[in-house]
């Protein structure tokens, strides 16, 4: 159509519709791109060009910004504490944008990256043996940052939003059977941590979890512990304050924020646990770090590192001839040891903090040692006893 300034003919005018976006407000508004020429002629092919850039994933904007510069710059808007973005979610999406998609698919103009490029990095990693659950996640951290270059109107379409995800294989993890579990708990005794290992035992709290509990998360006499907040390391660069370590975050999701009645072993060991660090923090006074009240902290009171509490988990398995389970693979052994010992699906994910029972018995099934058999026959016999009776 012609384009008029003043009621003059100025040139002409074509438009296409290239989306809908919702508003914060709720509503839904249309969005079309414009281009404009001299002529109807000019104008036509002009707007022929841009639909099909955008028919093909491309922007309409014509940036020559790279997908490294690009991933890079969308790293740095948000790198915490520019965003509420926790450091370890950071650290991961740094790592694969410089380990993965940099490599692969970094030199190619971010306006040119196609459906294609996309397809053809899943496939190459793959290749290298990597899991479909690696790829899925370098595939995610692509999209997201994809997602934010549309904001930005670099580009008019995510094309990651149009490839097939890879197959995610169920992650491989063994858990302690409850004669290990029995043997392991003999080979803690006397050991610094062991009552927060027992607590990992029985609760199926992850680590960041048990790291992160407080006393005010605690009741006592009751035995039941309250998961709220997590423990999170964070790395020189990203640290507000030079001797700042450690980073103390709110769980993410409702399901997360969950209370584990502990049995009454592991509340006996927790109330003696308090006696003792009662004792070490008046004797230590004013060195006496825990600022936020820990329940689980080194002889000094301060938090615990994660990646050491691992090696001195690992290797008092080692001395006691246990499997080289990772820590995390306590939670594990506490969901199998629930299910086998009677408890629902709903049960356990409760106890978990998943969201649906769908995932235990995913996760789980084949890790318990099935007795329906024998519960199977044993009920047969009180129903033939009852009939017969």
């Amino acid at each position: 159509m012609k384009r008029t300034v003043g009621g003059k003919v100025v040139g002409w005018v074509g438009t296409f519709d290239i989306g809908t976006h919702t508003g914060r407000d709720g509503k839904v508004r249309r969005h079309k791109k414009a281009v404009y020429g001299k002529d109807k002629a000019e104008t036509k092919a002009k707007l022929a060009e841009a639909r099909k850039k955008y028919e093909s994933g491309r922007s309409v904007v014509g940036t020559k910004l790279t997908t490294e510069a690009w991933l890079e710059r969308w790293l740095s808007e948000i790198e915490p504490p520019k965003t509420k973005l926790r450091a370890r979610t950071f650290r991961g999406y740094r790592d694969t944008v410089r380990k993965y998609l940099a490599p692969q698919v970094g030199q190619i103009p971010l306006e040119k990256l196609s459906i294609a490029d996309v397809e053809s990095m899943m496939g190459k990693l793959l290749a290298t043996g990597l899991s479909g659950r690696t790829v899925y996640k370098v595939r995610a951290v692509l999209w997201t940052s994809l997602k934010k270059a549309m904001r930005h109107e670099l580009i008019m379409r995510n094309v990651v939003a149009l490839t097939e995800p890879p197959l995610v294989e169920e992650a491989e993890f063994e858990v302690f059977t409850p004669e290990q579990a029995t043997v392991f708990q003999e080979a803690i005794k006397g050991d610094p941590n062991e009552t927060l290992y027992l607590v990992a035992l029985v609760s199926g709290f992850r680590q960041g979890e048990l790291l992160g509990l407080r006393w005010s998360d605690v009741e006592l006499e009751a035995g039941v512990i309250h998961a709220n907040m997590e423990l999170e390391r964070i790395e020189p660069r990203l640290r507000h304050k030079k001797d700042e370590r450690f980073a103390l975050s709110p769980l993410k999701t409702k399901f997360s924020k969950r209370p584990c009645v502990l049995e009454p072993v592991a509340a006996a060991a927790l109330r003696e646990h308090r006696a003792s660090q009662a004792k070490e923090r008046l004797l230590l006074g004013g060195r006496w770090l825990n600022q936020w009240d820990l329940v689980f902290t080194t002889e000094y009171g301060a938090p615990i590192d994660g990646t050491g509490l691992t090696r001195r988990f690992q290797g008092i398995c080692k001395a006691a001839r246990l499997p080289r389970l990772r820590f995390h693979d306590l939670r594990h052994t506490a969901a199998v040891l629930l299910l086998e010992n009677g408890q629902t699906v709903h049960e356990v994910a409760a106890v978990l903090g998943h969201g649906t029972p769908d995932q235990v018995i995913k996760r789980y099934g084949k890790h318990i040692r099935s007795t329906a058999p024998q519960a199977a026959a044993s009920a047969m016999a009180r129903a033939l006893g009852r009939v017969t009776a």
